[in-house]
C-alpha cells in the first residue's frame, strides 16, 4: 500500500476555470434519432395550460381536499375507463433494445432512448392531423413500468 502524502496548495497557485455563458452552449437535442435544433417554444402545439392539465390531472389542492374513499373511486374508474385501451410502452420503440428485450418495431423504426411521453405527444399530434382526436383516446399512465424496461416510467 502507498504511503498518502500531504501537499500543500496555495490558493494563488491555482486557476478558476473560465466562466461559461450557458447560451454559447450546444445542447443535444433529440430527433428523428439524430441531434437538430429545439423548436421554436412559440409554434408549440399545446398550450402550457393542456399541458399542466396532463400532468397534473387534478390541481395539488382539490386532490388535498378529496376523502380517501372519493380518491380510491376516481382511481378506480380511470382504471376501468382505460381497462381494454391497447398499451404501448417505449421499450417497444428502443433502438438500444433487440427484439428478445422487447422492442417490437424494425430497428430502421426504432428511436434512441424513447419515453412515454413523447409518445403520447406523437399519437395527439397523429390524432389531430387525421381529425380523429374526439375517436381516438389517449391515456398516459406515468406510474406503469414495462417490466424489461422498469428504469423508463410511463405508458
Amino acid at each position: 500500500m502507498s504511503n498518502p502524502r500531504i501537499e500543500e496548495v496555495d490558493d494563488d497557485d491555482v486557476e478558476d476555470p473560465e466562466e461559461m455563458d450557458l447560451d454559447a452552449f450546444d445542447f443535444a437535442r433529440p430527433q428523428k434519432g439524430n441531434l437538430q435544433p429545439a423548436m421554436d417554444p412559440t409554434e408549440s402545439q399545446m398550450s402550457p395550460e393542456d399541458m399542466q392539465a396532463m400532468l397534473q390531472p387534478r390541481n395539488q389542492q382539490q386532490q388535498q381536499q378529496m376523502s380517501d374513499k372519493e380518491r380510491e373511486r376516481l382511481q378506480r374508474e380511470q382504471r376501468d375507463r382505460t381497462k381494454n385501451f391497447q398499451c404501448i410502452y417505449p421499450i417497444y420503440f428502443d433502438a438500444r433494445r433487440s427484439r428478445d428485450n422487447g422492442r417490437r418495431v424494425k430497428q430502421e423504426d426504432a428511436v434512441s432512448n424513447p419515453l412515454a411521453r413523447e409518445i403520447v405527444e406523437a399519437l395527439q399530434s397523429i390524432a389531430s392531423e387525421l381529425n380523429v382526436a374526439g375517436q381516438m383516446q389517449i391515456a398516459f399512465e406515468p406510474s406503469k413500468t414495462h417490466p424489461k424496461d422498469w428504469a423508463n416510467p410511463g405508458r
